[in-house]
């Protein structure tokens, strides 16, 4: 065989393995491309969901709705705040004592593992017994609904 001959199947041979190289990498790409795509839909669609599950709690409070927001508190809710750890009962007759006129949730981060759903937020409120501060919800979706199994959060620090 020539070296000319053998130089020509290198070349084919390179030739080949340029373009299944170039294919992979092409697939490799578009696939990443596709799953962040993916992973940004499913981000959003986590906040929208976030969003909409703090926002109705919030409504029922404001409303004084008693029996929507103890609807939305798991049996075995906690809560925690600067004077201590609080159940399901306490949060309800809590709740009860205070008037929410206004309310907005800002900077508002969530991240969904499965069936439970992690939320911080800033909850900035009007009304009277009632605290602004930063929060986070911890709820868990069920067979039909989603119920609020823990719920944190601080006061403001004033300067």
């Amino acid at each position: 065989m020539s070296l000319y001959t053998i130089t020509q199947k290198i070349a084919k041979h390179s030739y080949k393995v340029l373009l299944a190289t170039t294919f992979v990498i092409g697939t490799v790409i578009v696939s990443q491309s596709a799953h962040a795509d993916a992973s940004r839909h499913m981000e959003r669609d986590t906040e929208k969901l976030a969003k909409t599950l703090v926002t109705k709690f919030w409504d029922e409070v404001k409303d004084q709705n008693v029996r929507g927001y103890s609807e939305l508190l798991a049996f075995p809710f906690q809560g925690e705040n600067i004077s201590g750890h609080y159940n399901r009962r306490q949060q309800i007759a809590g709740l009860k004592g205070l008037t929410l006129t206004k309310f907005k949730l800002k900077n508002l981060i969530a991240a969904r593992y499965c069936d439970t759903l992690v939320i911080s937020y800033d909850f900035w409120a009007k009304g009277t017994g009632v605290t602004s501060g930063p929060s986070i919800d911890i709820w868990k979706q069920g067979k039909r609904d989603w119920k609020l199994i823990s719920h944190t959060y601080v006061p403001f620090q004033t300067p």
